[in-house]
């Protein structure tokens, strides 16, 4: 027999125990009140022939069985209590896990077992897989989470991903899908992080001349333009060097919009 099943064997076995306890305190009640009955029938016929003092004695009685009575009841419902606190704390016990579930396997009621990243547990005997009529699903399978990239500075010759991180003029972007174009001009990007304000100019303190210092290597070469992104949308194109960096893009509308007004177009 399992814990649940102990458990709830202990808890008839104390109702019972209770309704006995309940039968047996009517019992008394009721053979108390016929008593007080013919006691108060004897006193009747006492008071009508004047005997004052009987009664003053039946009410001493009625009073300290009222007290005594008063007391029972008392002491019943403490019991009744510390009854109810011992069973909602009796510990509970969860049913048997199995490892995994096997093909042509048996699987009986309340046993739990894993499947394809799942908890299920058997609602009958059952050799059927996890997942039919004859099982309840205690857990699903979750889902791979999907975490930010961080790719340094932006190059165009790279292709980014969603939740692609880089820095590019000095702020930095988060890829919101795959090819989200180039960050600042496409609405592939969500800004992270502004660029900052310029500081304010320090002192121009200038101290004593410095010895000449040696010979430095040779630098890289200069930067040139070997590509321009044409944005067509809003009538701009950005430069890219041959490190792979973006220029300052040229603004063409209003170059556009003077043209077409030089040439008298509708």
């Amino acid at each position: 027999m399992d814990r649940s099943a102990e458990v709830k064997a202990a808890i008839e076995e104390e109702q019972q125990l209770v309704d006995a306890k309940l039968e047996a305190l009517e019992q008394a009640s009721d053979d108390r009140w016929a008593a007080i009955d013919q006691h108060i029938e004897r006193t009747r016929e006492s008071v009508l022939q004047g005997t004052g003092e009987v009664l003053g004695q039946f009410r001493a009685e009625l009073t300290e069985f009222k007290l005594v009575l008063e007391e029972k009841e008392r002491a019943f419902e403490a019991k009744l209590s510390a009854l109810e606190e011992r069973l909602k704390s009796s510990p509970g016990k969860l049913p048997v896990v199995k490892s995994s579930w096997q093909p042509e396997s048996v699987i009986y009621q309340a046993e739990m077992v894993a499947h394809n990243g799942a908890l299920y547990q058997a609602r009958k005997d059952t050799a059927q897989a996890p997942g039919g009529s004859d099982w309840l699903c205690i857990a699903r399978h979750g889902r791979d989470a999907i975490t930010p990239t961080v790719r340094g500075l932006f190059d165009t010759n790279e292709a980014y991903a969603q939740l692609d991180v880089v820095e590019f003029e000095g702020a930095s972007y988060l890829a919101k899908h795959d090819n989200p174009g180039i960050p600042g001009h496409d609405d592939g990007w969500q800004v992270l992080s502004k660029r900052g304000q310029r500081g304010r100019r320090g002192e121009n303190i200038r101290g004593p001349q410095g010895e000449k210092g040696a010979k430095g290597e040779k630098g890289d070469d200069a930067l040139e333009i070997v590509n321009w992104h044409i944005d067509p949308v809003n009538y701009r194109v950005v430069p890219f060097t041959n490190n792979g960096q973006a220029g300052k893009p040229l603004e063409l509308r209003a170059l556009f919009e003077r043209f077409l007004e030089e040439v008298g177009a509708p």
